[in-house]
């Protein structure tokens, strides 16, 4: 299936990225992180349906995490696979996605 990294995770992309610079002072490992978080997302494509299903969540929203740190959020359509959110570092994603 086709993948499709939606503008609201493409935004969250950028934010990890300005974190771990932050954090580390590491512009190449901070690039490095989310080559990875991106390449793991397109692998989406070949087993969408590896995470799991949160239907409190919202319709259709499933789960997967990546390396114990980032919570990728995305939705299996009928043609796709749409990465919705991806939170990193312990973020409280429940929260974000219910809007609390």
């Amino acid at each position: 299936m086709k993948v499709e990294i939606g503008a609201d995770a493409r935004a969250d992309l950028f934010t990890i990225l300005d974190g771990v610079i932050a954090g580390t002072g590491s512009f190449d490992l901070g690039e490095r992180l989310i080559g990875e978080l991106e390449a793991y997302c397109l692998q989406l494509g070949q087993h969408p349906f590896m995470g799991r299903p949160r239907e409190d969540l919202g319709s259709g929203i499933r789960l997967i995490t990546r390396n114990r740190r980032a919570t990728i959020v995305y939705r299996v359509e009928d043609t796709r696979v749409f990465v919705q959110r991806i939170f990193y570092g312990g973020q409280d994603y429940e929260a974000a996605l219910r809007g609390t």
